[in-house]
């Protein structure tokens, strides 16, 4: 009587998963997507998706910051005036303008600094630069008169750059503390 025969069902099952796996680097292999789109992995590992600058016009403490938000396709750029130290009751008149939409308010001379205005425009590309036009009016600015204003650049990339010098901005004011 013949011994039965054995049949070796691991060695085919682990000659079957090697030749996939084998298959499977050959393929990522000869197309890796690193090659295919280098310049949009350096764009991701250096997108913050933010930029913020604190400037002074007309004498006001001002912080401007524009934050991309992706899920919804649109950039939001707030503005807030005033509140550098307990004596700053911000500017009289404040407004941000950007995408052709505005947000401005007027502050009465006995009020404190006015809430955060916004403006939220939408983009194509999340890796393009937005303009907004910030326009101040000081302590002695009278409805009707004159504003100081400043066209600024931000980068997704996290910096805010001045639109007529192209020259970068800080962003926070000296012994300014930031919590996130």
């Amino acid at each position: 009587m013949p011994a039965p025969q054995k049949t070796n069902k691991r060695g085919w099952t682990t000659a079957a998963v090697l030749t996939v796996l084998a298959g499977a680097l050959i393929i990522v292999w000869a197309n890796p997507r690193e090659e295919q789109h280098p310049e949009s992995y350096a764009k991701l590992a250096n997108y913050k998706g933010q930029a913020r600058a604190a400037i002074e016009v007309d004498g006001e403490h001002t912080t401007v910051l524009a934050n991309w938000n992706n899920r919804e396709g649109v950039v939001a750029i707030s503005l807030s005036s005033g509140m550098s130290d307990f004596n700053d009751r911000g500017a009289r008149y404040s407004a941000i303008s950007a995408g052709g939409l505005t947000d401005s308010t007027v502050r009465h001379r006995t009020e404190l600094a006015p809430g955060q205005l916004l403006v939220k425009i939408p983009f194509q590309d999340r890796f393009e630069d937005v303009t907004a036009r910030v326009e101040i009016g000081g302590d002695n600015w009278k409805p009707g008169g004159e504003t100081e204003s400043r066209e600024i650049r931000f980068s997704p990339y996290g910096t805010a750059y001045d639109a007529k010098t192209g020259k970068s901005l800080p962003s926070k004011l000296t012994g300014e503390v930031i919590v996130p």
